[in-house]
């Protein structure tokens, strides 16, 4: 099968990992952390203007990326197919993390609820599989995350926002719809859990990074702002914005 630029690859489904999933599984929670710094280091070498050089890490502990879902956001990730990872990476043991089954790595249940009443099955380390893509979802909490961005209590913003989505950087996953796909993924995982079948999905993010990639994909946009030197590491001032998609109803 081809995987020249923009041929998909045959790929698994997603796999959804709640926290607890990933903080009892200390390999995958290591090669997430290396796996996310290290498409954040890629996008931002785009723009050496604004990064220059080495910069800060995306997650500087796992406490951080555990941190960023809390108690209610979940993630979702993609691994290659066991012929895909044998022909690319037949010895690339560094890239491969042990997983369990689909099946058993994630739940809907609502993580806070984990511990008093229906855990998470164990993973399975039986055998090793290779990330070629993640994302995470969490509550929406108005841009508190980002004081720039930050909007008014008032305005009772609701709804899930989408971070830390991240692709493998092999040509051969290169336009082929995977951080749509896992946007898509939570996004339906969102509307499960609503009450109606509706829900707001937000993305923040820098103008000149991805404000058009998202809006391209039916994101509209809130608010902007500026943000000052030394948010996100960069050197130079950029326009941060809010988006915003509604999903069903």
């Amino acid at each position: 099968m081809s995987t020249a630029t923009g041929t998909s690859p045959p790929i698994q489904q997603p796999t959804l990992l709640t926290p607890h999933d990933i903080s009892s599984n200390s390999p995958l929670l290591n090669y997430l952390i290396t796996f996310i710094n290290a498409a954040f280091q890629r996008s931002k070498a785009r723009f050496p203007e604004l990064w220059p050089g080495n910069q800060k890490q995306r997650f500087q502990s796992s406490e951080e990326l555990l941190k960023m879902l809390g108690d209610d956001g979940v993630m979702c990730v993609l691994y290659g197919s066991e012929e895909e990872e044998e022909r690319a990476n037949p010895t690339d043991s560094e890239s491969k993390v042990m997983v369990g089954k689909p099946e058993l790595a994630g739940t809907a249940t609502p993580p806070h609820n984990l511990a008093v009443s229906s855990p998470s099955p164990p993973l399975e380390r039986t055998r090793e599989r290779k990330i070629i893509a993640c994302a995470a979802i969490v509550p929406w909490t108005g841009g508190s995350s980002e004081p720039t961005v930050y909007a008014d209590p008032s305005a009772q913003e609701s709804g899930w926002e989408i971070k830390a989505v991240c692709v493998d950087a092999s040509p051969r996953y290169a336009k082929t719809g995977l951080a749509v796909r896992m946007t898509e993924f939570l996004t339906k995982w969102a509307r499960e859990k609503s009450v109606n079948g509706k829900v707001e999905i937000w993305i923040i993010t820098g103008e000149i990074m991805q404000g058009d990639y998202w809006r391209r994909r039916g994101f509209g946009e809130v608010r902007r702002a500026w943000a000052k030197p030394g948010v996100w590491g960069a050197h130079e001032r950029f326009e941060m914005v809010v988006l915003r998609k509604v999903v069903g109803g």
